[in-house]
């Protein structure tokens, strides 16, 4: 009996010892794959040729209107695709606005452009926001700005408030001749006013007039709100200061005259925000 189950041991341990090998396992798998392989296609085979004799069964009429509702699923399925993007887009600029400190007695209205004329394009924009949201005429409009530090996003002023309707605003930018602003330049204590002003290429410029004449003007200084309207806080970045005015009628006039670089991207606005009392 001892002599029987050692020889079956010896046998089984004959036909597992080739396993260990990986070219014998590879064999015994594809010697398995193509033996199991009718049974396990089988079911598959069968399902695919009931579908198509029912298909073949149907009549025209079915099969259009199965065609027509899945295209309405696939519509809908779109649908709530961009949907749910918009909502993505919205929660960046949630995002981007946490970033933002709170200023004393104002409020941030969160605004969405609404409307911009091309050919006015960089002079004024339409938002959809107005008397009923405490928008008044004369109210600071912030924008994203181009740059921004430590990975987070800033906001730079970018025009004000000037037609109002109970719903909507109209937006006229520093570069409109519409908006004129109070500035100061923090580095040396001037204050002038801010009205109009011009692009090139990539870079936007707006007009800084009445500045003292006996001082200097470092290349590069900030340029704020100098806070002289109840609207405006003091503080809110405007640009940085460029090269100043030096043509024969800026020598001649009592007061220097400069021009800024703006912060705020003109580019591409999408959303705003309002600073209301």
């Amino acid at each position: 009996m001892i002599k029987k189950k050692s020889t079956y041991t010896v046998i089984v341990i004959i036909l597992l010892l080739p396993l260990a090998f990986k070219p014998y396992r590879d064999l015994c798998y594809k010697i398995a794959a193509d033996f199991f392989f009718p049974f396990l296609s089988a079911p598959i085979s069968i399902k695919n040729t009931i579908n198509s004799k029912s298909l073949l069964a149907e009549t025209k009429q079915d099969l259009i209107a199965k065609v027509f509702k899945l295209q309405r699923k696939n519509i809908e399925l779109e649908a709530k695709c961009k949907y749910l993007e918009s909502f993505k887009d919205e929660n960046v600029r949630l995002k981007n606005l946490l970033s933002i400190k709170p200023l004393p007695k104002y409020d941030y209205l969160y605004a969405e452009v609404s409307f911009r004329d091309p050919s006015k394009w960089y002079q004024q924009f339409v938002i959809n926001k107005g008397e009923d949201d405490r928008v008044k005429n004369g109210s600071i409009v912030l924008a994203q700005s181009k740059n921004s530090e430590d990975g987070k996003i800033q906001f730079a002023v970018v025009g004000r408030i000037g037609l109002l309707s109970k719903h909507t605003s109209v937006v006229y930018t520093l570069l409109s001749n519409e908006c004129q602003l109070s500035v100061s330049i923090p580095a040396n204590g001037a204050n002038g006013i801010l009205r109009g002003g011009e692009r090139s290429s990539s870079s936007i410029w707006s007009d800084i007039n009445y500045l003292p004449k006996d001082l200097v003007y470092p290349l590069g200084s900030l340029v704020t709100t100098s806070g002289l309207s109840t609207l405006a806080p003091r503080g809110l970045t405007i640009g940085k200061l460029d090269t100043p005015r030096t043509d024969d009628s800026a020598k001649k006039s009592l007061y220097e005259n400069a021009r800024v670089e703006l912060a705020a991207d003109l580019n591409h606005i999408d959303c705003v925000l309002v600073l209301v009392e």
